[in-house]
Parts: structure tokens; sequence; C-alpha cells
């Protein structure tokens, strides 16, 4: 993909697999900076490690 969405803030809800989860992997390479929520941190800590960006829990 294009990194068309640069500078450009993208909120995703509940996250932790299917569509959604794909969702955050294709965006992420657009260049968008992300906002991921979900359920379990420790699942999400799995999921995005592969982004390789910050995680923080609340």
């Amino acid at each position: 993909m294009e990194r068309k969405l640069i500078r450009k803030n993208i909120l995703i809800t509940g996250c932790l697999s299917g569509i959604d989860l794909e969702t955050a992997r294709a965006l992420f390479e657009t260049g968008a900076t992300l906002f991921l929520t979900a359920r379990y941190d420790y699942k999400a800590e799995t999921n995005f490690s592969a982004l390789n960006k910050c995680i923080w829990s609340c």
C-alpha cells in the first residue's frame, strides 16, 4: 500500500482478531497513527508486537 495516510489518526476498537486485526495491520502500512483498543492487554501485546510500536494498557 502507498503511504497516503501519514499524519492521520485512526481508532479501531476491539481489534484482537478477525477483520479488525487485519485492518489494523493494513492501515499500519499506510503510515497512519493507529489507536487500537482491546479487551485483554496480554493478547494485544502478542497480536500487535509485529507492528513495532508502543503499547499502553489502562
